[in-house]
């Protein structure tokens, strides 16, 4: 006997630019990004680099942050990563640029670090250069994922 499909003819096109499938491009994204670490160094110039790389949040309840991916290097740099897929260039606006400001904040607080922290988008295609971009120190994008 067959079993009933999984989804009905045209399920993926139809749900495009819903809030549903925005969120499961989303975590596919970030997985992708996560399986990919040494492809992310490498594309970073820092591949040769020791580092612990793990994923962050923050333990305060309120006002807290979480943070997609840390590279904490050995060479007294930290690559706060943010992973954002759209189509096309990501463009970061005033609330997401306070957010980013916030999530340093916590982390410096947090983790008492002394380090010097440099934000990396990784993102599909690149983050569109405007007033805010200047936070972005550096960027994957999604064909690095793929070089080696």
């Amino acid at each position: 006997m067959r079993g009933k499909p999984i989804a009905r003819a045209g399920y993926w096109l139809d749900g495009v630019g819903s809030g549903e499938r925005l969120a499961w491009e989303g975590i596919a994204f970030e997985r992708v990004c996560m399986w990919h670490e040494l492809e992310i160094k490498s594309a970073l110039g820092i591949a040769g680099v020791s580092a612990n790389i793990c994923a962050w949040r923050s333990s305060k309840r309120s006002g807290g942050a979480q943070i997609d991916l840390l590279i904490d290097r050995k060479d007294g740099v930290i690559n706060v990563c943010e992973m954002k897929f759209v189509t096309g260039a990501f463009s970061i606006g005033a609330k997401y640029a306070d957010e980013l400001e916030n999530k340093f904040a916590v982390l410096k607080e947090e983790s008492q670090t002394d380090k010097s922290l440099h934000l990396t988008m990784i993102t599909a295609s690149g983050v569109k250069r405007n007033e805010y971009s200047y936070l972005v120190h550096s960027q994957v994008c999604l064909d690095d994922l793929f070089r080696i």
